[in-house]
C-alpha cells in the first residue's frame, strides 16, 4: 500500500462514511496492509499501538463519532485543525474557521474540489486534509510531503485531546499516533532532500 492509500484509509476513520465504505476500508486484507504500511512509512518500525490492529465495527464508529467528534459535547474531540490552533500569543480561542480553514478552503478550490456539504464550517477537518494528502501523493509526491509536514503539526495536540477521552478513544489515538510517526518520517525525508 502506498502513501496515497494510507492517507485515504486514515481519512475514512474520521469521515462520516456509510457502512459499505467502512466495510471496504476495514476489510481484513486492506486493514492489515494499512497497518503494515503505517509501520513501514514511519522511521520507528514496530512502535504502532496494538489498539489499531482491530478497527471498530461500523456501529461502534458511528457511536464514537456521535459522542466525541461533535463539538460542544462534554467529552468531545472534533478532528478540526482550527480547534487546535494556538496563535503566537498562546491564547487558545477554540473556534472554527480560523486561518487553517481559510487555507484549506482555498487549497480545495485550487485543486478543483469544493468543500463538501456538511463541512462548510470546517474545511480543515482531518478527513479532508487526509484526502488532500492522498490526492497530492497521487499527483506530486514532493508537494504531498510538504503538505503533510506543513499542515499536520496540530496532530500532536489533537492526540492529547483524544487521549483525554480515555480508553474509548484508544483506536483513534492509535491512528493519529501512526499518522504523527509517518509525518515525522516524511519531514525527516524532506530535510534530507
Amino acid at each position: 500500500m502506498d502513501e496515497s492509500m494510507v492517507f485515504a484509509i486514515a481519512s475514512r476513520c474520521f469521515a462520516p462514511v456509510d457502512s459499505e465504505t467502512w466495510a471496504e476500508a476495514v476489510r481484513p486484507d486492506v486493514w492489515r496492509s494499512f497497518v503494515e504500511s503505517l509501520d513501514r512509512l514511519s522511521d520507528d518500525s514496530g512502535i504502532l499501538s496494538d489498539s489499531i490492529e482491530t478497527p471498530p465495527t461500523f456501529e461502534e464508529k458511528q457511536r464514537f463519532a456521535a459522542s466525541h467528534f461533535t463539538g460542544g459535547l462534554p467529552v468531545s474531540a472534533p478532528p478540526v485543525e482550527s480547534l487546535y490552533y494556538y496563535p503566537e500569543d498562546g491564547i487558545h480561542p477554540r473556534q472554527y474557521l480560523q486561518e487553517s480553514a481559510l487555507y484549506m478552503d482555498d487549497l480545495l478550490s485550487s485543486l478543483g474540489f469544493g468543500v463538501p456539504s456538511g463541512f462548510s464550517s470546517c474545511p480543515d477537518h482531518l478527513c479532508l486534509e487526509l484526502e488532500v494528502a492522498s490526492h497530492l501523493f497521487d499527483q506530486d509526491p514532493e508537494k504531498a510531503v510538504d503538505f503533510v509536514c506543513d499542515r499536520f503539526s496540530w496532530l500532536d495536540r489533537y492526540k492529547e485531546e483524544l487521549a483525554s477521552i480515555g480508553i474509548a478513544a484508544s483506536f483513534y489515538v492509535g491512528v493519529v499516533e501512526g499518522l504523527i510517526h509517518v509525518r515525522d518520517a516524511l519531514c525527516k525525508r524532506r530535510e534530507d532532500r
